[in-house]
């Protein structure tokens, strides 16, 4: 395979990486828990949530009943700021550098990090959207993994 093959490789798959990550931001910020019922139901984004918890005293009410009393709002910080801080550099990074190492390393960090709160925290799960969030992140890994490989393989 030609060096300009495998760099055209690396750049789709940068671009590849750019839109998943961008799809795991906006959905940061979507709806993602629905609390109550009617006219009293609440919807509430990761984001809204792990930046203003105390307007959201419901949510983490909610959270300990379904999850259990020694629930901590703190797993859900740290996942979320993980994902956010990564996908977001690592879109910037895919768009402006995509032949940059680094760039499906953070995709793949982002992914990486997703998953643990995908997987590991019922928190997640009790989320709406949370199977999308973890097809989102199975994908950039995978797709992070072989632009990598792409990368390594075009020096």
């Amino acid at each position: 395979m030609s060096k300009e093959v495998s760099f055209k490789r690396t750049r789709i798959g940068a671009i590849v990486c750019a839109v998943l990550m961008l799809a795991v931001l906006v959905l940061q910020f979507t709806p993602f828990w629905h609390i109550g019922e009617g006219e009293e139901q609440q919807d509430v984004s990761i984001g809204a949530y792990v930046w203003f918890p105390s307007d959201h005293k419901e949510v983490d009410a909610y959270m300990k009943e379904q999850v259990g009393s020694d629930y901590t709002i703190s797993g859900v910080v740290g996942v979320h700021s993980l994902v956010l801080v990564l996908s977001a550099v690592g879109l910037v990074l895919c768009l402006i550098k995509p032949t940059m190492p680094i760039s499906p390393v953070l995709v793949m960090g982002s992914s990486l990090s997703g998953l643990v709160g995908c997987l590991g925290m019922k928190a997640f799960q009790l989320g709406s959207t949370w199977v999308w969030l973890l097809i989102l992140f199975i994908a950039a890994l995978v797709m992070g993994g072989l632009t990598l490989y792409w990368r390594m393989k075009q020096q």
